[in-house]
């Protein structure tokens, strides 16, 4: 069982003093200042502290450790600064006493290369000419036997390889070999090939360009003989080829189309 009692509830009167109020505390304002922070040189900064440590162990022969450690640190800057000037005089020495090498252009290639050919050709110039030199000298090949006994010109009147089948005689091709004999112009030899018993210089002319600036055309024409091979161009370039020509060996396929190409030429071979 609850038992309520009566409860009152009554205002204070005027004169009951109230509790005084919280005063709010003041709370300091802190200011902060800031101060320039110098950075200590590192090695300052490291024999200090270490001078600072053995004072403070009160360790005997700190004094003399840190000369030590002084000399040690000026000893290791005069070998860097040695170094450095080494160096520098390597810099400077080396490229004088052993230069590299130059560089060579294509022009100074082909100048020197222009330079041997014309040497060459004044060497053989001045040799002595050698009767027979070429078929004493021959290139051996796989084939090579019986091709010295087959005669190198066919004439209307002259011996011809008629057992050997083409190309290196005319078994069954008589009669249009005889056909073709009888269309020249002029039978026989140039006067150029048929001096018996004499000797005679001869020069083949290719039509690769290499003598394209080599201003061989002067050496070129004091040959005898000047047999050029195919397209092999002259007209424009008598200056390092010049332009006469006794014998052109081509194939047909590779003949030249220009009529000027067969100017001052005196035989064309097939």
């Amino acid at each position: 069982m609850v038992t309520l009692n009566h409860l009152s509830e009554e205002d204070p009167s005027d004169d009951s003093p109230l509790l005084p109020e919280a005063v709010e505390a003041a709370t300091p304002l802190r200011l902060f200042h800031r101060q320039p922070i110098t950075k200590p040189d590192s090695w300052d900064f490291f024999l200090g502290r270490y001078l600072r440590r053995c004072h403070a162990l009160n360790v005997n022969g700190c004094r003399s450790r840190s000369v030590a450690l002084l000399l040690l640190y000026r000893s290791q800057n005069l070998a860097l600064g040695a170094v450095l000037l080494f160096g520098c005089y390597s810099a400077v020495l080396i490229p004088a006493y052993f230069p590299l090498k130059t560089v060579v252009s294509p022009s100074d290639t082909n100048q020197h290369t222009n330079q041997v050919l014309l040497n060459r050709s004044a060497s053989l110039l001045s040799d002595p000419c050698q009767p027979r030199w070429c078929l004493k000298h021959p290139w051996p090949l796989s084939c090579s036997g019986g091709l010295l006994n087959i005669p190198v010109f066919v004439q209307q009147d002259g011996p011809a390889s008629w057992d050997l089948q083409p190309p290196l005689g005319f078994q069954g091709s008589e009669e249009h070999l005889a056909l073709a004999l009888a269309s020249l112009p002029q039978p026989g030899l140039p006067p150029q090939l048929s001096r018996d018993g004499s000797c005679r210089r001869c020069v083949v002319v290719g039509s690769g360009g290499v003598l394209h600036g080599s201003q061989l055309g002067t050496h070129i024409d004091q040959y005898d003989v000047i047999i050029r091979m195919n397209n092999a161009p002259v007209a424009g370039f008598e200056r390092d080829a010049r332009s006469h020509t006794t014998v052109r060996l081509m194939y047909p396929e590779g003949a030249p189309r220009s009529t000027n190409e067969y100017q001052d030429t005196t035989m064309v071979a097939l």
